[in-house]
Order: C-alpha cells, then sequence, then structure tokens
C-alpha cells in the first residue's frame, strides 16, 4: 500500500499537467525518484547539488508557469531547498516540492540523515503538507490522494508559489528485482478553476470619479513577466490620459516606446515637482533605490496597488487602496468609464528627464578608461531578435537598469531573481530557464556571483543556447560602488572577497567555448565572435576595480547634465 500511495503521487501530477522533474541522488528519496522515472512521461533532470537543483527547478517554473517537482533525501539535503524556495516564495513561483524524511519513531534518535522536516520552510512557503507514515487504516490512501491533490492546487492558484510535502518512508526503499511498478490512470483528482475577482460596475464608476480628482498621476510597475495586453492597456493609458509609466528593466515594458525607463539615473536631483498626487503600481519589487527613496520622500495623497491576489507590501509607505484585478483588465476597463486627460505638462517633465539621460549614454563613455559599466551597455545594445536576458544580482541587475533595453528590443524577455535578490542561484535559475526554451539565453554576472554557483553546470544537460557575459574584476566591486562600505578603511579586508580565478579552465571542464577580454582594444572583435559561436560560450571581460568605481561616479555625476 505503500508503495502505491508514492506512485499515486506520481499519477496525480501528472494527470494534473505537471511534466518537470528535478531530482538529486539519494536512498530514502528511492520510492519517490523510481516513481517518477518508470512512469515514463515525466521530464528527468539529475543535479547532484541540492542547492542549484531548487534553482533549476525555480527557472523551469517561471518559463512554463507550472509547478516543478522537486525530490531529494532526508537531512541537510533538503535544508539546500531553501534559497530557491524563499525565491519562488516571494515571486509567486509554483514548486511541488517532495522531501524524503525518517518515520517519526527515529526523529531526534541520532539516526543519519534526520532533522526536523516538517514545516521546514516555514514561514516561506505557501503550505507545507505531511504525507502519511502508514497506510494500515482504509482512508490513509484517500487522505494521501486528497493531500496532494490540495498541495498542487495551493502552488498554481492566483498568489502561485511553493509547496511541501514531507514524505517518510520506512525501509524497504527499492521494488524486487523485476518487479513493475503499477500507475493509476483513474484516480481522483479535484479541480480548482482560477477565480478572477473583478469590481462592478459602480466601484470601477467610483474609482474613475476618484481618479478625476487627481491632476497628476503616476504608473509604476514593478518585477513582472513579459505580458503583451498589459502593454498594450498602459500605452493607451498613458498617451490618451497623459500619465508617466515608470518601469525597471524587469517589469518586461521595453515594448512600449513611451516607459520613463531611466528613473534611476535622473530621481537623485528631482525637484519635488514630479510628485504625484496619485501612484498606481503593480507587479511585485522594483530595482531602483532612488526611485523607492523618491517616493517616500515626496509620498503621494493616495497610493493604489493592483493586484488580483496575493500579498500586497507596502514599500512606498503610501498605500491606501488594494484593487483585486488583474491589471490589464484594470487599465482598459478604467478607460471605458470615460476617465479624463490629465495636463500634458506633468507627463513632459517625466519624459524630459528620460529623454535627456538617454542622450547622454551616447557620450557618457566617451575619454573614459575602459569598464564593466561600459562593457555590459555594449552587450545589453548588442541583442537583437527573440532572446531571454538574465540577470545577475548585485552590480550586473544595477548596471543592465541603467541601460534599459530599447522599444526595438521588444522581443527580449528579462529575468533575475529579485524577490529576495541574492546571488546564490542567479546562474542555475538562468540554466533552468534555458532549459525549456529554445530561443537565446544571455546571462550577465559578477565573477563572485558566477563562481558561487558554479554547480549550476554540474550536471548532464547543459544546452547549446546559452551565454555568459562574465564581468570578472575579481571580488565583490559593489562594495567599492555603494555608499556606506566604500568609505571604510576595512573596504577591501572585510567587504571585497579578493579572488584571482579565471573562468578558463571551468570552461574547458563544462564544454563552452570561451572568450576573453582585458580592454577596449578586444572587446568589440571578441564580442562579435561571442555571439556569432553556435556552443554555449562565456565571454569573460577583466577590469579595474578601481577603473569601474572611477567611472561610476563619473557617472552619476555627468549623466543628467
Amino acid at each position: 500500500m505503500v508503495i502505491k500511495a508514492i506512485n499515486d503521487i506520481a499519477s496525480i501530477c501528472y494527470l494534473k499537467g505537471l511534466r518537470n522533474v528535478v531530482l538529486s541522488p539519494g536512498s530514502r528519496c528511492a520510492p519517490l525518484t523510481l516513481a517518477f522515472n518508470r512512469h515514463g512521461d515525466f521530464n528527468i533532470y539529475t543535479i547532484p547539488d541540492e542547492r542549484a537543483a531548487a534553482f533549476i527547478a525555480l527557472g523551469m517554473a517561471e518559463r512554463t508557469e507550472t509547478p516543478t517537482i522537486l525530490i531529494c533525501t532526508s537531512g541537510t539535503a533538503v535544508l539546500n531547498y531553501a534559497p530557491a524556495v524563499t525565491e519562488a516564495y516571494y515571486r509567486n513561483i509554483p514548486l511541488l516540492v517532495l522531501t524524503a524524511d525518517r518515520p517519526p519513531e527515529w526523529l531526534e534518535q541520532w539516526d543519519g540523515q534526520t532533522i526536523n522536516q516538517k514545516a521546514i520552510f516555514e514561514p516561506h512557503i505557501k503550505k507545507s503538507f505531511s504525507f502519511p507514515d502508514s497506510f494500515e487504516h482504509k482512508d490513509a490512501l484517500w487522505f494521501s490522494h486528497r493531500l496532494v491533490n490540495e498541495a498542487i492546487n495551493c502552488s498554481r492558484s492566483p498568489d502561485s508559489g511553493p509547496v511541501h510535502i514531507n514524505v517518510p518512508l520506512r525501509e524497504p526503499f527499492y521494488p524486487e528485482k523485476g518487479e513493475k511498478l503499477v500507475f493509476d490512470k483513474a484516480i481522483k483528482l479535484i479541480d480548482e478553476p482560477a477565480f478572477e475577482n473583478s469590481p462592478g460596475k459602480d466601484t470601477l464608476l467610483r474609482l474613475s470619479e476618484e481618479l478625476s480628482q487627481y491632476a497628476k498621476i503616476v504608473i509604476v510597475v514593478g518585477q513582472h513577466k513579459p505580458d503583451k495586453p498589459l502593454i498594450d492597456a498602459l500605452s493607451i493609458v498613458s498617451l490618451k490620459l497623459n500619465i508617466p509609466v515608470v518601469a525597471d528593466i524587469i517589469a518586461n515594458l521595453h515594448g512600449f516606446a513611451g516607459t520613463i525607463r531611466h528613473s534611476d539615473a535622473f530621481l537623485p536631483e528631482a525637484s519635488a515637482s514630479l510628485k504625484p498626487d496619485l501612484l498606481i503600481t503593480l507587479g511585485q519589487s522594483v530595482i531602483s533605490k532612488n526611485l523607492k527613496l523618491f517616493l517616500r520622500q515626496h509620498r503621494a495623497i493616495a497610493h493604489w496597488h493592483i493586484a488580483q491576489a496575493g500579498n500586497v507590501p507596502d514599500p512606498m509607505q503610501s498605500l491606501t487602496r488594494i484593487v483585486r484585478m488583474s491589471p490589464p483588465h484594470f487599465f482598459k476597463q478604467l478607460l471605458d468609464t470615460g476617465a479624463a486627460p490629465k495636463s500634458p505638462e506633468f507627463m513632459e517633465s517625466w519624459r524630459s528627464l528620460d529623454e535627456n539621460v538617454k542622450e547622454n549614454f551616447n557620450s557618457i563613455f566617451t575619454h573614459q578608461p575602459f569598464n564593466e559599466f561600459q562593457a555590459a551597455y555594449r552587450f545589453i545594445k548588442s541583442i537583437s531578435g527573440e532572446a531571454k536576458l538574465h540577470l545577475a544580482n548585485s552590480m550586473a541587475v544595477r548596471y543592465a537598469n541603467f541601460v534599459g533595453l530599447s522599444s526595438q528590443q521588444n522581443n527580449i524577455s528579462v529575468h533575475a531573481n529579485r524577490g529576495t535578490s541574492g546571488i546564490d542561484g542567479s546562474t542555475s535559475t538562468a540554466v533552468g530557464i534555458t532549459l525549456t526554451c529554445a530561443v537565446p539565453n544571455y546571462l550577465i554576472t559578477g565573477d563572485v556571483s558566477f563562481f558561487y554557483d558554479i554547480n549550476a553546470f554540474w550536471h548532464n544537460y547543459l544546452p547549446a543556447n546559452f551565454k555568459i557575459l562574465l564581468l570578472n574584476n575579481h571580488g565583490g566591486g559593489i562594495f567599492r560602488l555603494i555608499p556606506g562600505p566604500s568609505q571604510q578603511p576595512e573596504l577591501e579586508e572585510l567587504f571585497e572577497t579578493h579572488q584571482p580565478r579565471t573562468a578558463i579552465r571551468m570552461a574547458e571542464e563544462f564544454g563552452f567555448s570561451y572568450f576573453k577580454s582585458t580592454g577596449e582594444e578586444d572587446f568589440n572583435s571578441q564580442l562579435i565572435s561571442f555571439m556569432e559561436d553556435e556552443n554555449r560560450a562565456i565571454f569573460e571581460v577583466e577590469t579595474n576595480k578601481e577603473n569601474n568605481q572611477l567611472f561610476f561616479n563619473h557617472f552619476k555625476s555627468h549623466i543628467n547634465t
């Protein structure tokens, strides 16, 4: 009966549309591993390092918008899932985490690979479940089926996210030689259709009337998946109502030419005249600290956040209303109510500052020593066609946000782990997304993040359509570029990560083509060869930390002149 219950987990997952399974080798998890593998209809990926495995699964789930199944053995293997599970929690990415466990009688008995695993991911999990450890009672199998159905439904509801099923298992773990596993194709499913809250006509009219009271309105879009209906709706709202739409690169709004892309560059010197009376936000976190600081200092009278479901924080300290509605539908309905246009002067004040930054980019690098910001700028501008751009945390995502993507690069989608903004799984997540699509995938990363996550490549599935721009300043350059650590005498000793490594041996080991530049003289030719190479490839750009610091200070001082 135990084996049937485990096999039924695989059957339910398949019948509910889950297809990708990322597992790490182990003995206690053998019944789960064998069930999903012998089912025959899943895409199985074996990743030895559990931390990398979880981030790869996260990337797959982000791309497919379907829960990826994670399977590992008991003990500290489970804890290695925690960074990716936490990222998934804060970004509403669906994961089904199945962890093998010792049976309850052996907990706290100094048994090997045994820790307390129940609710181990709390509070960074949508829900935790404990699978039955015995099936002697007639209701146990029914309960296990109900539990798995509920877990999958919970992971993919409008506010999707990770769920955890802890599975205690007793020996024997392995079927007898020649024993065939049987999978039930008529197992009971519990369906839960997605429900979309939609305010009634009276509510929308009230919102439209309230909107008319505010002369200055700004829309800010946080991290968001590519969404053409949203782009279309925002384009019309912005143009017809004279409302500036401000977005980081991770909002994926570059398909709309009117997006305010460079607020991070011009807001530090902006006047209070840019203050909105009404702030409308949607999406998740924003990269720009300058944008958050400006909107906290110059708080809007009212602040609406548009979200169909999920938790709504208040990072601008001004939230007054949550509108439970899908953003594209909200903006379309708002236009249908006949909302009146706002003054074009406020719109122009935002737009002109943004255009000034964009024009200054053409000359900002002139007569400056070659630096990693310049490398990132040229690389981003060289990407064309349908592609995915992955941004590691620390300076890589900041450089990219300053640069932005043009409306001509509208077929590029941007991905970054900005739920928790950690460096630990940036490469692994990019690998996971790349494994689910055939278009070119590009990762911009720094050396610390890159070498920290090197086990992202320790498996047999590395795709050919994956290219990495590695900005190697030999350790923790961000601490020279942000206030605080850059002013401390302990900067080099305690904050920077001094490391002499390059990626050439790693490239050879994992079958990457390798390109390298140490200055402006060879950068352009190496970039062309790198982009044209048909294999997975690494382009390592070695730069000087002091030059990077000098140029970044120059950039901040001159980008608005």
